[in-house]
């Protein structure tokens, strides 16, 4: 977030799953997304969760979560296909894509 503020490219808020979420994904259950506001505004963090789940929906994903801060956002029937290595999921590579937005 300060990294990308730094560069002038304004965030809302932020998204991610952690190693735990993934293990369980890769092994056929549900992917578990946190999000929130970097403010820790419960109500700017809860439009952010419409708006992580309006892009699930707008890609095919299926999805549980009752609209809540304190609920984690679930892709349900999820299949897990990401390949494994650094070159697609760093800082660096995230920051380059977010600045050409």
């Amino acid at each position: 977030h300060e990294e990308l503020k730094a560069k002038g490219i304004k965030t809302r808020g932020y998204c991610f799953y952690h190693t735990q979420d993934m293990d369980r994904a890769i092994d056929g259950d549900n992917l578990f997304l946190a999000f929130g506001d970097f403010e820790g505004n419960d109500k700017l963090g809860e439009n952010i969760g419409k708006d992580i789940l309006a892009a699930l929906h707008g890609n095919g994903f299926k999805t549980d979560w009752n609209g809540s801060i304190e609920k984690r956002i679930e892709v349900v029937g999820l299949k897990w296909q990401k390949r494994f290595g650094n070159d697609n999921c760093s800082n660096e590579r995230a920051i380059t894509l977010l600045s050409k937005r």
